[in-house]
């Protein structure tokens, strides 16, 4: 490369990086800016509709007392002759009590069970100044619009929140969810091997055989045949499109079969999964050079909090939403 292309070549580079953190550093002044504007739109509307849990709370309250004092049911009580059908009807309208009572106590709190925002998540995050796939990502995510500062990071990378799910799908779901979901593609057959789902339940394969325990890449190599090493090594070649046959490669050697295991790991969930560190080694030959290698434990956390968070939303929010759209409208 000549003296002129390379310095061109130079003065882009260092443009990319100016404009990379200028995006970055307005990125994080517009999530600043969205704080403050969620909070100013939960309080504008915050006392009105808890007004109405309330007033909805002692009207349960109400019914309950009066199904409890009715003659009738005192009566049965004291002969201890209550139906199934009246045990039924009181434990339901105690069941709404307490539900309307869980309601207002963490109305607006924060907390995993606020119906607030999943309520009016929506709204405020089509109202946002996001970018529009910033937008969708936190709906993907299914994010808070209150927490959406905490993970701006993922927000701000579809290649993230791609390999996200792929860390849900390996070390949050059973593998016999992934494998429906391949029985069920159309294009099983003859397109498997491209999967990323097939990828992970092929390395999920790789680590059982190798015996590698969870969260570990050091595998024990002792139990593996040459025949099971070189049928591994053929079907790792078809599921990653490996065609490179000139270097030597085995699952027999443990320093080849973590190299092997570490090129999966970053393959399917980005070159982030992992961390590696090298340090030296002194033999009789000499100085050795040494690469240790590790799993990123804080990305697969993050994954961990975003997937249980969202699903305990959701489960909330589905559960709860019936009751709250008959209190709001």
């Amino acid at each position: 490369m000549d003296i002129e292309r390379l310095s061109t070549v130079n003065k882009l580079n260092v443009k990319s990086k100016e404009v990379k953190q200028y995006k970055q550093n307005e990125l994080k002044e517009m999530f600043e800016d969205e704080k403050e504007r969620v909070e100013d739109y939960k309080n504008k509307h915050f006392l009105d509709i808890l007004a109405q849990l309330k007033d909805e709370l002692k009207l349960d309250k109400k019914e309950l007392q009066e199904r409890l004092e009715d003659p009738v049911i005192i009566e049965k009580i004291k002969n201890n002759t209550l139906t199934n059908e009246d045990k039924e009807t009181i434990s339901n309208r105690q069941y709404e009590v307490d539900r309307m009572e869980n309601f207002v106590s963490l109305y607006g709190s924060g907390e995993k069970n606020d119906i607030w925002l999943a309520y009016n998540k929506d709204e405020v995050i089509d109202d946002s100044v996001y970018p529009k796939y910033i937008q969708n990502n936190i709906k993907l995510l299914n994010i808070q619009p209150d927490k959406v500062g905490e993970y701006e990071t993922i927000l701000t990378d579809n290649h993230k929140i791609t390999n996200h799910f792929r860390i849900v799908k390996f070390f949050f779901k059973e593998e016999s969810d992934i494998l429906e979901k391949l029985e069920l593609k159309k294009d099983y057959s003859c397109k498997k091997g491209a999967s990323s789902d097939f990828k992970i339940i092929f390395l999920k394969k790789v680590l059982k055989e190798l015996g590698v325990e969870e969260y570990s890449l050091d595998p024990d190599c002792s139990n593996i045949s040459h025949d099971k090493s070189e049928k591994l090594l053929d079907e790792y070649r078809v599921v990653f499109t490996d065609r490179n046959k000139k270097k030597k490669i085995s699952f027999e050697n443990e320093k080849e079969a973590q190299q092997l295991i570490v090129k999966m790991y970053k393959n399917i969930f980005g070159a982030d999964i992992i961390k590696s560190k090298k340090s030296t080694k002194t033999t009789d030959n000499g100085v050795k050079s040494i690469t240790y290698y590790n799993l990123n434990m804080e990305q697969i956390a993050l994954s961990q909090e975003l997937y249980a968070e969202g699903g305990k939303r959701k489960c909330a929010y589905d559960s709860q939403m019936k009751l709250y759209s008959k209190i709001v409208y």
